[in-house]
């Protein structure tokens, strides 16, 4: 019962691993059916800011209001990290405890104004706290018997640097960028999984209805097989000038989805063999996009590869595909 109960800290989109388009048509969808059904006109506020969330995502605002999404976007990635952050020393702080004693010199290099100094730092003054926090697990890396802490300290460093930075640059962030995408993508998701917890909420006693505003399906992908493993998706990473296949098993009926999260254009091909030329000119995706492909249309199930072309001289690619 407790883990359940957990479980609607939630959200149920966040392992959603679908293409840009469909999160737009599940937005749509779930936009549709609340002004269809809009009871006294209780789903306005939602429609409104689910509206507005999708635009920026889709990138159907002006200029200036897509600037100001990215920068709220950013600033909240800001909020969600330094509050990790502050989560993670709390946790932190009894393990430097446990180890050196509260009081003791060391505890106070960790700790020398208590955890209230991380709880009240502002935002310039996060980053070196993080600093602070990764330099001293270092150090004293074999009395702590652990890496763990330092690893999410880095990786929560590196995510607030990357906010901080680019939210002072939204006026110049082009919209399309894989990290605007991500950042835009995740307060549309917000707002999503607000709408569904109100709905519920104002549908408690009809289920059915609880369910008839959003379309699950669209949401839903298959894992692939490697030779050794399953996984969510397949990514690979193409050096400058290459050519390779993925390692990724199809038969006929299958869809896929390919996205291209580098910043060269990329080309595929099916083939019947993992090094066999393209017989057909090869298929561009630019970087930052993304295709539905079926297996068919790559010649399946003649052809059982998917094989990727990086034509530039310089710089490597990485694209990632997943079964729908």
């Amino acid at each position: 019962m407790l883990t359940k109960f957990e479980n609607l800290s939630k959200n149920p989109l966040d392992g959603a691993m679908v293409s840009i388009s469909r999160k737009i048509e599940y937005a749509d969808i779930n936009i549709e059916r609340m002004t269809k059904n809009n009871p006294d006109g209780s789903n306005s506020p939602l429609i409104d800011e689910t509206k507005q969330k999708r635009d920026a995502f889709a990138g159907n605002l002006s200029s200036s209001k897509m600037n100001e999404a990215i920068r709220i976007a950013y600033t909240a990635e800001l909020a969600k990290t330094a509050l990790e952050f502050r989560n993670t020393v709390s946790k932190f702080e009894g393990l430097v405890k446990s180890v050196f004693g509260k009081g003791s010199s060391i505890y106070l290099m960790f700790f020398a104004y208590g955890l209230e100094e991380y709880h009240k730092a502002n935002q310039a003054q996060l980053p070196m706290l993080m600093d602070k926090m990764m330099s001293l697990n270092l150090t004293y890396k074999s009395e702590l018997g652990t890496t763990m802490y330092y690893d999410l300290f880095n990786v929560q460093k590196m995510r607030y640097t990357n906010a901080f930075s680019l939210q002072k640059q939204a006026g110049g962030t082009v919209s399309n960028t894989k990290a605007a995408k991500e950042m835009l993508w995740n307060e549309l998701k917000k707002q999503l999984y607000k709408n569904m917890l109100t709905l519920v909420l104002n549908n408690i006693d009809h289920p059915a209805m609880m369910l008839s505003y959003f379309e699950p399906r669209l949401l839903r992908f298959r894992h692939h097989k490697t030779e050794n493993e399953t996984e969510d998706s397949y990514i690979l990473t193409l050096a400058a000038n290459t050519t390779e296949a993925a390692s990724i098993s199809f038969s006929v009926n299958d869809q896929l989805l390919i996205l291209n999260n580098g910043e060269v254009p990329v080309y595929y091909y099916g083939a019947a063999t993992a090094t066999e030329a393209p017989k057909t000119v090869p298929v561009e995706i630019a970087a930052g996009e993304e295709v539905e492909v079926t297996a068919a249309s790559l010649g399946a199930p003649a052809n059982k590869f998917l094989l990727f072309i990086n034509k530039d001289l310089t710089t490597e690619a990485e694209v990632e595909v997943m079964l729908l």
